[in-house]
């Protein structure tokens, strides 16, 4: 097993521009350490969202999960805990995006309905022979196509996209696990990545600071104030991420 890492994004304010935080998840330390914070007061908004912090857990971690989370620092100290990102969710290419992307082949308007590499223009013989050269293990028919330099978006396209996709996740880019109380956001890469992210976690509830329940009106944030402890139960299922696919929002996905 392979350790998953979770951004948690937010908000911090003090006077002093630091919080001090301790992070539980399922009982065990995951953070404790300083967080940078705005000098300005908090006025009940957040819109000063930044990456607070990042923490480890093992990437079969999935479901509820309960939290705790205290807060040291000035009395107008003011943590938020917001949206989450992780990695290891995205499956590695043997052709990096970015080839396809630059390739002379595609104009940049990928279509879900075609779901194809060959988008206006028929490949190069020599960008056909580059896929054969880094995918030997399409179909041999295939490879006699795009040696030959007649391959063609059908029959070949999907065949193309689904050979480059691997059986290992990619560490370096992220999507969010948690943007709300809804399932399902559709979210997709920076400018059109061929990923589609779906948003599965549905779980923030039991909030409580210091005890007491906190009850959360929708689409708020708790707000963790210092000398405060913050506790509850936190969805963490990965969110499930497809290749050769877009999504209808263009946002969810780090460069």
């Amino acid at each position: 097993m392979a350790n998953r890492t979770y951004k948690m994004m937010g908000d911090a304010r003090s006077s002093t521009e630091a919080l001090n935080v301790v992070l539980s998840v399922g009982g065990a330390e995951v953070y404790n350490g300083s967080v940078t914070a705005a000098n300005t007061a908090y006025d009940g908004t957040s819109d000063n969202i930044t990456e607070l912090f990042t923490f480890e857990l093992d990437d079969g971690t999935t479901g509820d999960t309960s939290w705790s989370c205290a807060v040291t620092g000035p009395v107008d100290g003011v943590l938020v805990l917001q949206y989450i990102w992780c990695n290891l969710v995205e499956p590695d290419v043997t052709i990096a995006t970015s080839w396809f992307k630059s390739a002379s082949h595609f104009s940049g308007n990928y279509s879900d309905s075609e779901k194809s590499w060959i988008v206006d223009d028929i490949p190069t013989a020599e960008e056909q022979a580059s896929i054969a050269t880094n995918l030997p293990g399409l179909d041999s028919a295939i490879l006699t196509r795009l040696n030959a330099g007649n391959s063609t978006q059908t029959p070949d396209g999907d065949a193309i996209l689904d050979e480059n996709m691997l059986a290992t996740v990619n560490a370096d880019h992220y999507y969010i696990l948690w943007a709300g109380s809804t399932a399902g956001y559709d979210n997709a890469g920076i400018n059109d990545n061929f990923f589609k992210s779906i948003q599965v976690a549905t779980t923030r509830d039991s909030v409580q600071i210091d005890g007491e329940a906190y009850s959360l009106s929708a689409g708020e944030w708790p707000p963790v104030h210092a000398g405060t402890t913050l506790t509850m139960t936190q969805d963490l299922t990965p969110p499930t991420v497809t290749w050769n696919a877009m999504a209808t929002i263009d946002i969810g996905r780090t460069e």
